[in-house]
């Protein structure tokens, strides 16, 4: 428990409850809302479409990132075969 549930309060009027009580109440309705807010957050991001776009997008960037070393190496291979043709 915590400190402010172990304390007792004594009320000097109903208005004091009253208004007490609309502040516990305020206060769970924030903390659901909050909740709910956070829940639907989780379900964006797990989310089958999300999930798969950003599989798409990781496999397109590696796909791009292998063509550009497959690229590059050819250019490499190519160079080396010109200067060898033009040294003979």
């Amino acid at each position: 428990m915590t400190e402010e549930m172990e304390t007792k309060r004594i009320y000097s009027s109903f208005e004091e409850i009253d208004r007490e009580l609309e502040i516990l109440d305020t206060e769970r309705k924030l903390k659901y809302y909050r909740f709910k807010r956070n829940l639907e957050g989780l379900k964006t991001e797990l989310s089958a479409e999300r999930i798969t776009t950003e599989l798409f997008e990781e496999i397109q960037q590696r796909f791009m990132g292998l063509l550009k070393s497959i690229f590059t190496q050819r250019i490499i291979v190519l160079v080396i075969r010109s200067l060898f043709k033009w040294f003979k």
